[in-house]
């Protein structure tokens, strides 16, 4: 079984009760939604890291400093989360054909589609 998170307020906290620190020029900083990193340790631990997946839509810019931001928290070494299993595209649709691509059943993310 091969397991998908979406980045943007499932890991990367988000603008609903706070700036969003993300989209600011402190972006490494930007804290972490509180129980992710454990959260997704323990599906590690459970699924295997070549069964999690990372799966966001977003934009070139955002691209590169996600991976920083993630770098920068120690987000692989604190969830066993292995950087090749990282997908981005650019339209939300896109995220359906990543996940039969790679054959992802569950898929956690903050919206429906």
């Amino acid at each position: 079984m091969k397991l998908g998170i979406d980045i943007g307020r499932v890991i990367i906290k988000g603008d609903t009760d706070e700036p969003n620190l993300f989209f600011s020029k402190d972006f490494l900083v930007a804290p972490a939604v509180e129980g992710a990193f454990s959260a997704i340790r323990q599906i590690v631990e459970i699924y295997g890291s070549k069964a999690v997946f990372l799966v966001s839509k977003c934009g070139e810019s955002t691209e590169s400093k996600t991976l920083q931001w993630l770098d920068y928290q120690g987000f692989y070494s604190q969830t066993g989360v292995l950087g090749e299993n990282i997908r981005f595209c650019r339209e939300r649709s896109e995220k359906q054909l990543i996940c039969l691509e790679n054959e992802i059943r569950i898929f956690i993310d903050d919206r429906y589609s």
